[in-house]
């Protein structure tokens, strides 16, 4: 009986709502959610970069059996092209597969790798993205040399 009275208020409650004026909602314009500085998903991006940070188990996974993945995270500082320049990019990594003496895992090291540009668009409002090390192509450390 309890529960019947709850569903009698909270209908009752939305019956008595009304919009606040007859105008339509406002329209929100954007660029196609594929456009990134030009370039569209699916189009590799030449990405010249530099190793901002590395942290050590950033991401957890929980599997349905039980267990579980840990994830590294590094983020990069894209300089280069000059439209990207400045805007970070943090992708996730399996640990065993980036020794931790690897020169990647070094901040400041200079970079170079090709990603899609659907992975370069910012996350929309309440989005959770996680890029991957799949997602780059290429990946080559520049002679070692540190910005």
């Amino acid at each position: 009986m309890k529960s019947a009275s709850v569903t009698v208020m909270v209908t009752l409650a939305l019956a008595s709502c009304r919009p606040a004026s007859d105008a339509p909602p406002p329209q929100i314009t954007r660029a196609a959610p594929e456009d990134v500085a030009g370039y569209k998903a699916g189009q590799s991006v030449p990405i010249k970069a530099i190793v901002a940070r590395v942290t050590g188990g950033a991401a957890w996974n929980h599997e349905t059996d039980g267990g579980f993945a840990v994830f590294d995270a590094i983020t990069f500082k894209i300089t280069d092209p000059p439209e990207l320049d400045g805007r970070e990019l943090t992708v996730y990594f399996v640990p065993h597969r980036l020794p931790e003496n690897a020169p990647l895992r070094t901040p400041g090291i200079r970079c170079t790798f090709r990603i899609d540009a659907q992975h370069l668009r910012p996350p929309e409002p309440n989005e959770s993205r996680e890029i991957h090390e799949g997602a780059l192509e290429g990946l080559t450390v520049l002679s070692g040399d540190q910005g």
